[in-house]
């Protein structure tokens, strides 16, 4: 979850992560609250592995018209002003949510959606020097 809350001030006292990725949607609202969130994650000294864009474009699935209804690039840019990876954007999808809804992992899929996922997830485990299977 986005911001300083209970959950992320507890996961740092007892679980000490190896590296945090903030993902915002691209409004400033929402990046207002990721960069509190990166704050607490530098204060707790974890690093931070980059940033991912949620919620960027959609594709009507009735007409193909793609728009971007939460703008475009808000995190692409703020992870270039910190001096961050950017990791990559997920859709806005109904697949995306679907497939959350099933339990199924949406990563697994053969769809823009799962390549966008699984790109993420092989930066990230660049980053932690970690192989994929």
């Amino acid at each position: 979850p986005p911001g300083t809350g209970d959950v992320q001030i507890t996961m740092l006292q007892k679980f000490r992560p190896d590296g945090a990725v903030i993902v915002s949607t691209p409004q400033d609202l929402a990046l207002a609250d990721a960069a509190r969130a990166g704050s607490l994650f530098d204060q707790g000294e974890v690093p931070i592995l980059g940033l991912v864009e949620n919620m960027a474009g959609y594709v009507c699935p009735h007409c193909g018209e793609a728009s971007d209804p939460f703008g475009s690039g808000g995190v692409e840019r703020a992870a270039g002003r910190l001096d961050l990876p950017f990791l990559g954007r997920i859709p806005l999808s109904h697949a995306v949510r679907e497939a959350s809804d099933a339990g199924a992992p949406v990563a697994m899929a053969d769809t823009p959606e799962g390549n966008a996922f699984r790109a993420i997830a092989e930066r990230i485990a660049q980053a932690l020097s970690v192989e994929m299977a």
